[in-house]
């Protein structure tokens, strides 16, 4: 330890406040630094003397301007309430904002499962389109396949 580093630390050390480590690396310092031990023996009774005077008095007048100073600001600079801190308006605000979220939520996930409609009559369109623009099959594969299908459809005849 540097004498700088022990005159930092002296304070301290007459208190009693430094940690075990440092007070071992004073201690070391101090048996071989008698400057340090000089200005150590200094503070203590520096110290001492001040612990054994009393505290001066504040005096009456300076005590109560500064108590009407503190008061007069305290005026001016009164927080005024928000409207959240008020609990009347706080309990209400905050159960209409989760009501508006559920709102949202409920819209959103009904957006998401909603299927686009077409309407039947552009269902007939595109399918007289494709019907149009698909050749018609031989006649013949069309009758040598009948049997087939009408044995498939078990007598309904809407799956023909």
């Amino acid at each position: 330890m540097t004498c700088g580093q022990c005159r930092e630390n002296l304070s301290a050390y007459a208190d009693g406040d430094l940690g075990p480590a440092e007070k071992i690396s004073a201690d070391a310092h101090l048996a071989g630094c008698a400057g340090c031990r000089a200005e150590l023996r200094f503070i203590q009774k520096a110290k001492a003397a001040i612990a054994g005077s009393p505290s001066p008095r504040m005096p009456e007048s300076l005590k109560q301007a500064l108590l009407d100073e503190a008061r007069r600001r305290g005026r001016q600079e009164a927080p005024r309430p928000s409207l959240w801190s008020i609990p009347a308006f706080r309990y209400p605000a905050a159960a209409l904002a989760a009501t508006f979220a559920a709102l949202l939520v409920v819209l959103a996930v009904n957006r998401e499962n909603q299927r686009p409609t077409i309407s039947l009559d552009a269902m007939l369109a595109a399918h007289e389109e494709y019907a149009l623009s698909r050749p018609l099959a031989p006649a013949d594969i069309i009758y040598s396949r009948l049997p087939e299908q009408v044995e498939t459809a078990a007598g309904n005849p809407h799956d023909l």
